[in-house]
């Protein structure tokens, strides 16, 4: 039975992963020029055009049905590109990643589960001491503030030309 059930379940999970992926736009960001539409002006991206080995860095300046007008990133005079939708192959959007605080939180977790821990095994004079322990240790955090690291950035892929299929 409980091996019936597995294989069952790979089967399920097989199609419905291959049902998914047929469905609408590809998920990788394949022929997708809606997501292209949708970035922002001002938003920094690659763009590579067909027929070139590397890609544009620049600033969106507009977006419509066929066209994508951007400023190169360390333009001086603000020299504008304009890629019809026809020429290009690959645009990326480069985004901030998220600063997770990942650090803060389990400080704080560990802070927690010793006052708990303080007033559990000693009473009020040990939740009082423990907190104050705590209490120093955080005062002493905010007035001399660990540095925070500059910030990261990612690229993810919007738009991929559909590659037209073969004879």
């Amino acid at each position: 039975m409980g091996r019936g059930l597995g294989l069952g379940l790979m089967v399920l999970l097989v199609a419905c992963s291959v049902a998914h992926g047929g469905q609408g736009q590809p998920a990788d960001g394949r022929d997708r020029w809606d997501g292209v539409q949708g970035l922002r002006v001002n938003a920094l991206i690659e763009v590579l055009p067909e027929g070139q080995a590397g890609p544009d860095l620049c600033w969106v300046s507009s977006i419509d049905d066929g066209v994508l007008t951007c400023v190169l990133e360390r333009s001086v005079n603000g020299v504008r590109l304009v890629f019809p939708r026809s020429a290009l192959r690959e645009v990326w959007v480069i985004e901030r990643e998220h600063e997770l605080h990942i650090g803060r939180w389990i400080r704080i977790g560990i802070e927690v589960a010793l006052f708990v821990a303080g007033c559990v095994g000693s009473g009020v004079l040990g939740g009082v001491i423990v907190g104050g322990i705590v209490l120093g240790v955080e005062e002493e955090i905010a007035e001399n503030p660990i540095q925070p690291r500059p910030p990261r950035f990612h690229r993810r892929l919007i738009y991929r030309a559909s590659v037209p299929a073969s004879p």
